[in-house]
C-alpha cells in the first residue's frame, strides 16, 4: 500500500514538474502572439485602446489551459511588454491600472479552467480547452475582458476626465469609451475560442500541429494534407480537422491584414 502511494506521489510530482515547464514555455508563446496581434490595429481610439484581431485571445486561452495563477501572471507580464512598446505614463497608479491590472485581470478567465488535478492528466494543453463546455468558455472570456474593462474604466474616471465632453458624466463617458472597443473584441474572441474548442474536442493531434497552423496557416494545410494522405479513417478525420483549423486562421490572418492596410490607408 505504501509503495503504491509513493509511486502515485512520484507520478503526480513528475506531472506537476512537466506542467510547470509547459506553462513557462506556453506563457512566452502567448505573450509573443498577443503582442504581435496588438500591433495590428483595425480600429484605433483617439485616447488609447483599439480593436485588434483578438489580441487578448492568447492570454485568455492560456488562462483556460493553466488556471488563474499562471493566467494572471502571464497577463501582467504581457501588460509590462505593452508598456515597454507603447508607454503612456501619468502616475504610477495610472500605469498599474492601464497596463498591469488591465492585462493581468484577463487571467481571471483561468477560474473557469478545469481543476488542476484534471489538467495535469491532460498532456495536450490545447485539449484542455476542448474539454470545456462552450458556455464555460464564453463566460470565461466575458469575465476576463470585464476585468480589463473594470481597470480601464477606473483609470478613465480618475486620470482622463479632461477628455470628457462638457456636461457629460465622466463615469458614463469612461464606460462607453472603453466598452466601444472592448465589446467588439469580446465578440470576436468568443467566436474564435468556441471554434477552437469545437476542433480541439474532436482532434487528438499533438498541440504543436495547431500552434504551427495558428502562426503560419499554410504549413498547417500542408500537415493536414500529409495526414489525410496516409489513409485510414483516423488519419483522414485528423487531417480534416487540422485543415479546417488552418483555413480558419488563414481567413482570420488575411482579413486582419486587409483591414489593417485599409486602416493605414495603404489600400482603398
Amino acid at each position: 500500500m505504501d509503495s503504491n502511494r509513493a509511486e502515485t506521489q512520484k507520478s503526480l510530482t513528475r506531472q506537476a514538474a512537466r506542467d510547470r515547464v509547459l506553462a513557462i514555455a506556453a506563457g512566452g508563446v502567448s505573450i509573443a502572439m498577443a503582442t504581435v496581434l496588438s500591433l495590428i490595429k483595425l480600429v484605433e481610439m483617439p485616447q488609447g485602446g483599439s480593436v485588434t484581431p483578438a489580441s487578448m485571445l492568447p492570454i485568455l486561452l492560456y488562462a483556460l489551459c493553466f488556471g488563474p495563477f499562471w493566467g494572471i501572471a502571464v497577463g501582467v507580464a504581457h501588460g509590462l511588454v505593452q508598456f515597454a512598446i507603447e508607454p503612456f505614463w501619468l502616475t504610477p497608479v495610472q500605469m498599474v491600472l492601464d497596463y498591469v491590472a488591465a492585462f493581468g485581470l484577463l487571467g481571471l478567465a483561468g477560474f473557469f479552467a478545469r481543476r488542476r488535478s484534471v489538467r495535469l492528466e491532460q498532456p495536450h494543453i490545447l485539449k484542455r480547452l476542448g474539454d470545456l463546455p462552450f458556455w464555460r468558455v464564453s463566460i470565461a472570456a466575458l469575465v476576463g475582458i470585464a476585468g480589463r474593462l473594470a481597470a480601464s474604466f477606473v483609470a478613465g474616471i480618475v486620470f482622463y476626465t479632461e477628455y470628457v465632453p462638457a456636461g457629460q458624466s465622466a463615469v458614463i463617458y469612461s464606460l462607453v469609451y472603453n466598452g466601444s472597443y472592448l465589446l467588439p473584441e469580446l465578440l470576436i474572441t468568443i467566436g474564435i475560442l468556441i471554434a477552437m474548442a469545437a476542433i480541439f474536442r474532436r482532434s487528438t493531434l499533438p498541440s504543436w500541429h495547431f500552434l504551427i497552423a495558428t502562426v503560419f496557416p499554410p504549413a498547417g494545410l500542408v500537415l493536414g494534407g500529409i495526414r489525410m494522405g496516409r489513409g485510414g479513417a483516423d488519419n483522414l478525420s485528423e487531417g480534416r480537422w487540422l485543415t479546417v483549423y488552418s483555413l480558419l486562421f488563414l481567413v482570420l490572418w488575411a482579413v486582419s491584414v486587409i483591414l489593417f492596410l485599409a486602416h493605414k490607408g495603404v489600400i482603398g
